[in-house]
This record gives C-alpha cells, structure tokens and sequence, in this order.
C-alpha cells in the first residue's frame, strides 16, 4: 500500500534525467496527495587542486553548497512550469550511491523511491538492479520516456499476498487516475499433458477457465471484491517470465507496472530477484513500481549487515 509516512524520495545525479524525474514526482506528489518531497543527490568527494582554486576562487566554495544551490535552481523553476504547489526538500551528501539511496529512503521513511532508469541518456547511471533488490522501501523506476498520466496499470500476479499488495497499491492509483486495471498470470501446462492428441490451445483454454475462477475467488475474499479488474492468462511457452510480462505490458499499452516483493509461494517464480532485475534492465518505456513488504526487507539488510 502507499501513503504511511507520505514522503516522496527523489534520486537525482545531475544529468537529463533530472527534469524527467522532477516532473514525474510532481505528477505522482499531485495523484497521490504526498506533500512531503525529497531530492537527493550523491557526491563523491575530492580535493579540489589548489591551482584551480587560484584561478577561480569561486571554486572555494564548498561543492555540495554549489551543486544544492543548481539543484535549487532547476527544481524551482521546474515546478513553477507545472504550477506544482509541493515544497521540496533538497539533499546534498558524499558517499557512496547506493548506500546513500538505501539509507536516506530508511532515514525518511519514504513510501516511494523514485529512481532513473535510462535507456538513451549517458551519464553515470545507478545500479538500478541492486537498488531493486536491496531497498527497503517500495521504489519506483522512471524510464526517461515516461508520459506523466496514467491510464492502464498492469499488474503481474501469482495468488500470494505480495500480487494482493501489488494489486491494492494498483486500485489506489486507478481511484486517483481512474485507470483500467489489469492482471496479468503467467502459466504453464504441466509436462505430463505431453504428449496429448489435444492440441496445446485447447489445453490453455481449459486451464485458463481454471486460473479465471481461482482469480476470481482470491479478489472476492480481499477488500478489492468490488475493483473492476480486467485478467490476462498468458501461456509462457518456454518464454522467460520478464519477457512475457514485458510484452504484454507493450500490447496493453500499460503506462505503469506494479509488482509486489517476493511472493512465498515456492512454485512461483514471478517474484524472484531474476524477473525483477530483469524487468528493471529492459529498455521499454513503462515505469515499473516494486511494492516491498519492509519487515521482510528490513530482516534481510540486518543479515547482511551481520555477516560483514
């Protein structure tokens, strides 16, 4: 779910992404009634040579000083283009990125993470797939391409509370968006079916009336029994996961994936750190929201950090 501590984090790294970003968290802060946002950008630090310092004395100035009063700057007139009402909070620290993101996102409590993903853009970039596996909080992936409305979210599901979190987080955007709402489970038929004299579609149909109303009953015993929520039933056919959730992202013409963190079920593999990791490197333009249950995150950063 969204909206317990109603903070909005930003990571930025002072490239062109930056104003795609700025807008984007405007756009969601407005959707979602967050009013508390952060921007935050990593430095690393380094002595500046005093020869440089002689030849322009502005550079005695201390960098992270220089880089908030740009970052101040951009994101100002920013939201001013937008009429934005949200009064941001501006963070300037060295250190390493990815701890820094990790940490300050704990830090703040932030519902949501809102990180680049570029496909097109140089510059230095994030390891977006680390950050997708070790955030504590839920995080959102922002392709540069993203258009700021969301009209159709697709959600990947396997029956586990994790589809029923991402799928509750999904209705709280369509209540705001009034986007259509569409659930996707990928399946595949049992090797014993092979070999049939049935043909392989007629197979997949009759497992498709099967997953309908095994779908239908998992929405009836939740709070979302009265959410229109449309179904797909994809046959994988040897087909990794990620690609198949892709493509049908493409087809529907999705504007945002939503995905909840590791299911338990062990026979899935939807959730699993591949598919996810997957799904964040894929070079398509539909940003792809990871909800993460924190407890179970929170475990899993305290092991690591034990084991250093």
């Amino acid at each position: 779910m969204i909206n317990q501590s109603n903070k909005l984090l930003v990571c930025l790294d002072l490239s062109n992404m930056d104003t795609i970003l700025i807008r984007y968290s405007a756009f969601i802060a407005d959707l979602l009634d967050m009013d508390d946002v952060h921007f935050l950008h990593v430095i690393k630090e380094f002595d500046v040579p005093q020869e440089l310092v002689d030849e322009f004395p502005e550079l005695d100035q201390p960098l992270d000083e220089i880089l908030r009063d740009e970052l101040t700057e951009t994101i100002t007139q920013e939201l001013s283009q937008l009429e934005s009402t949200i009064k941001p909070t501006i963070h300037v620290v060295y250190g390493h990125a990815l701890e820094t993101i990790l940490e300050t996102s704990v830090t703040l409590n932030a519902d949501i993470t809102l990180v680049g993903k570029k496909t097109t853009y140089k510059g230095t970039g994030l390891i977006l797939s680390s950050i997708a596996s070790f955030m504590e909080n839920s995080v959102m992936f922002v392709p540069e391409q993203t258009r700021t409305s969301i009209d159709h979210i697709m959600v990947p599901i396997d029956f586990t509370e994790a589809s029923l979190t991402a799928l509750k987080a999904a209705a709280q955007f369509g209540a705001k968006s009034q986007a259509q709402i569409t659930a996707q489970h990928v399946f595949e038929l049992p090797a014993q079916f092979f070999p049939l004299t049935t043909p392989t579609e007629d197979l997949a149909d009759k497992a498709r009336s099967v997953l309908r109303a095994k779908a239908n009953k998992f929405i009836a015993q939740s709070e979302l029994k009265d959410q229109t929520i449309d179904y797909v039933f994809t046959l994988s056919e040897g087909r990794k996961l990620s690609e198949v959730v892709r493509h049908e992202a493409l087809q529907q013409m999705a504007d945002m994936i939503v995905l909840g963190s590791k299911g338990k079920n062990p026979t899935s593999a939807l959730f699993r750190g591949t598919v996810v990791e997957k799904l964040v490197q894929s070079d398509f333009s539909v940003p792809l929201f990871i909800i993460k249950d924190k407890k179970r995150m929170k475990g899993l950063l305290n092991f690591f950090q034990k084991a250093e």
